[in-house]
C-alpha cells in the first residue's frame, strides 16, 4: 500500500510538468490564431496568462508587441519587441518587428559615444561575474599576505624573485576593484521603455521640479537610479531626469 502511495506521488510529480508544458503551448496557439483573427485584445489576455505562469519565450513577446502594435500602443509594442530581441537577437523577424516600430517614434536623440572602459569592462565580464572576479582578488590578497609572512620568518625566497610580493597585491587590488565597480556600475545598465504617450523629465524626484525635456512613448532609457514613485533615467545623448515609475517598464 506504501508503495503504491509513493509511486503515484511521483507519478504525479513526473505528470505535472509535461501537463504545464501542454496547457501553455494550447494556450499560446489558441492566443496567436485570436492574434491572426484580429482579436487583439482577446489574445494579449491570454499572452499575459502565460506570461503569468513565468514563461519567457521569444515568440511570445513578438506576438504580444504585434498585438500592441495593432492597437496603436507603441510604447508596449516596443518594449515586448525588446524583449524578444534580448532573447532572439538572431531572430530576422522580431529585428525586422523592431525596426518598423522605431520608425513610427517621435524622439530621435543622438547617441554619445561609448567609453571605451565601458567596452573593455563588457567583454571582460562577459567571461567571469563580479563576484568570481572579487573571490579572486581576495583569494590573490590571502596569496600576498601569506608570503610576506613567510618572508618575514625567514624562510626561503620563491624561485621568482622579488616581484612575486608586488604582482600579488597588484593583481588582488585589480580584481577587486573590477568586482566591485562592476556590481555597483554595470557593464550594461538597465533599460526601460516610456510606455505613456507623453511625459516630461524633470530636474528632480518633484512633479514641481523645472522641466528637462520632453519624451514620447517608445523611446529606450538608461535606469540610473530609483526611489519611491520616481526614476532617474539618462537619454542616448546624455540627458538626465526624473520621471514617474510608472511611465515607464522595465526591459
Amino acid at each position: 500500500m506504501v508503495l503504491m502511495i509513493v509511486l503515484l506521488i511521483l507519478t504525479t510529480l513526473l505528470l505535472h510538468p509535461a501537463q504545464d508544458a501542454s496547457v501553455v503551448t494550447e494556450a499560446f496557439d489558441d492566443a496567436t490564431a485570436l492574434l491572426r483573427q484580429g482579436e487583439y485584445e482577446e489574445a494579449l489576455a491570454q499572452y499575459e496568462t502565460i506570461q503569468s505562469m513565468h514563461v519567457a519565450s521569444a515568440a511570445l513577446w513578438h506576438n504580444m508587441g504585434i498585438a500592441h502594435y495593432r492597437l496603436n500602443r507603441l510604447g508596449y509594442a516596443i518594449l515586448y519587441f525588446e524583449r524578444a530581441a534580448r532573447l532572439d537577437s538572431d531572430s530576422e523577424v522580431i529585428r525586422h518587428s523592431l525596426r518598423v516600430a522605431r520608425e513610427r517614434q517621435v524622439d530621435s536623440f543622438s547617441s554619445l559615444p561609448r567609453p571605451f572602459w565601458r567596452t573593455m569592462q563588457a567583454a571582460v565580464l562577459r567571461f567571469v561575474s563580479p563576484g568570481a572576479w572579487f573571490i579572486s582578488g581576495l583569494l590573490f590578497l590571502y596569496g600576498a599576505v601569506l608570503l610576506h609572512i613567510m618572508r618575514i620568518r625567514g624562510r626561503r625566497t620563491l624561485p621568482m624573485g622579488q616581484s612575486i610580493y608586488v604582482v600579488l597585491p597588484l593583481l588582488a587590488c585589480g580584481c577587486v576593484i573590477i568586482g566591485l565597480s562592476s556590481s555597483y556600475s554595470p557593464a550594461e545598465p538597465e533599460s526601460a521603455v516610456i510606455i505613456v504617450p507623453e511625459t516630461t523629465l524633470v530636474e528632480q524626484a518633484d512633479s514641481a521640479a523645472p522641466p528637462v525635456e520632453v519624451v514620447h512613448e517608445g523611446l529606450v532609457v538608461d535606469i540610473q537610479t530609483q526611489t519611491p514613485g520616481w526614476v532617474l533615467v539618462q537619454l542616448s545623448n546624455g540627458t538626465r531626469g526624473w520621471v514617474p515609475s510608472g511611465q515607464l517598464e522595465s526591459i
